[in-house]
């Protein structure tokens, strides 16, 4: 099994909370001063994402409706095998392209590879036995794979996860509390994640 490097998120859509859900769920109610709503408006959406990417880095999972990411190989895999597609669950994958001998990009075929979905792994992607791999140029990487992962647009997010963000976000927003309640916050928390977990990518 062939594993990808220098994963980057390139663009995504949707989120564990809304930002009116968090300040429900955090007991916040606008004092309709706006420069005071608007501090909190930024800090509660500072929590929200710390909250939602501790989440994603806990599961090594995607808990967005769609996330699409980019990531590279350093040569074509051996005939048969499998690219590992972390941050599941899988969509689809958007394109594979590379660099020729000539440093020209050039997009693979969808014709030429296909991708295995499953819920609970990593997805996969296997070129077809009649691909006949290029030549590469010398630069580094010289192999992009795109993708999507996420529940859909419109789909329903795992709800222990948007329980354990709920958990986290009220853990970072009430600093007052004692340290055995923030513990016990995250320990609840990586318990309700730990059904989501799926593996480290490395």
């Amino acid at each position: 099994m062939w594993k990808l490097e220098q994963l980057e998120e390139v663009s995504s859509t949707g989120a564990l909370f809304t930002l009116a859900a968090a300040k429900t769920e955090l007991g916040i109610v606008d004092t309709g001063v706006s420069g005071i709503d608007d501090a909190v408006d930024a800090q509660v959406t500072r929590i929200m994402s710390a909250a939602q990417n501790w989440c994603e880095q806990t599961t090594y999972r995607t808990l967005r409706e769609e996330v699409e990411y980019e990531a590279h190989l350093e040569c074509w895999p051996a005939t048969g095998a499998v690219v590992l597609l972390p941050k599941p669950p899988l969509l689809s994958i958007t394109s594979v392209k590379y660099l020729d001998a000539s440093d020209v990009e050039q997009t693979v075929s969808n014709t030429l590879y296909e991708a295995s979905f499953s819920d609970g792994t990593a997805g996969q992607l296997r070129f077809a036995d009649g691909f006949a791999y290029p030549s590469l140029s010398t630069q580094l990487l010289p192999i992009t794979v795109t993708w999507k992962s996420g529940y859909g647009i419109g789909g329903t997010l795992p709800p222990e996860a948007v329980q354990a963000a709920a958990l986290m976000l009220s853990r970072w927003y009430d600093a007052d509390r004692s340290s055995t309640d923030l513990e016990n916050y995250e320990r609840s928390a990586v318990a309700l994640l730990r059904g989501l977990q799926w593996g480290e990518y490395v």
